[in-house]
């Protein structure tokens, strides 16, 4: 298991409008009592308003990263799994579609940088009828 020194909310404007931004490093505090959520939308996909949501990883250096593990609120999300040496180099290494609960995201290829990217693009519906994703834990696999 790889280190990771902070978590940030992401938007599709960066930082400036990440859901939830307040609760974002609770992903990596390994309790499951804390939690990070978007904000509710009337649809999946985010009510048209916008492309997605996520989270950002800082894992601090460069590393290789096999894996990615995410503990998720059940139900039917869509993901991608970014990794970059510099936010702006993010590049997609794995995707996966109609997941929920504990996810093992295992990268077809070893990726190296220092960015982790979590970006929701559909979102799973939740008790109240609506559209919300909530992360309680996040673990990244690889090599230092």
């Amino acid at each position: 298991m790889l280190t990771v020194a902070s978590v940030v909310a992401f938007g599709p404007n960066g930082t400036s409008d990440g859901d939830d931004p307040g609760r974002a490093a609770s992903v990596i505090g390994g309790s499951a009592a804390e939690s990070w959520q978007t904000k509710w939308y009337r649809t999946a996909h985010f009510g048209n308003l916008q492309s997605g949501t996520g989270l950002l990883l800082d894992m601090g250096k460069t590393v290789t990263i096999s894996a990615v593990e995410l503990k998720l609120a059940p139900g039917s999300a869509d993901l991608k799994i970014r990794v970059g040496r510099t936010v702006g180099s993010l590049v997609l290494a794995a995707t996966r579609v109609g997941v929920g609960g504990t996810v093992y995201v295992h990268l077809a290829a070893p990726a190296t940088g220092r960015y982790v990217e979590i970006w929701f693009t559909a979102l799973p519906r939740d008790t109240a009828g609506t559209y919300q994703e909530t992360v309680y834990n996040v673990q990244v696999s690889g090599r230092p």
